[in-house]
């Protein structure tokens, strides 16, 4: 099963094993947050991350601490150099 995570190409080390938590709790959590955003309105991101954080016992992206050092980002406009 795909998991959504996954389509955002630029955040590296999503493959890694031991990395990201299972997609089932994280959808759960996602889909409590967007039944309790208000419809045909336009919110700011700070006002989606505390509707995330109120509606639930929240959810995490990488199975633990250690883990997130594992995860990275490229940017896409500045290509990588590797040293001689």
């Amino acid at each position: 099963m795909i998991d959504e995570f996954s389509r955002i190409e630029f955040i590296k080390g999503q493959r890694v094993a031991n990395v990201l938590t299972t997609a089932k709790p994280r959808r759960q959590a996602i889909g409590t947050a967007l039944a309790a955003c208000p419809p045909d309105k336009w919110l700011t991101v700070d006002a989606l991350f505390g509707i995330v954080r109120s509606t639930g016992p929240g959810f995490s992206m990488t199975r633990n601490e250690h883990a997130q050092w594992k995860l990275y980002l490229v940017d896409p406009m500045r290509p990588l150099r590797l040293r001689q």
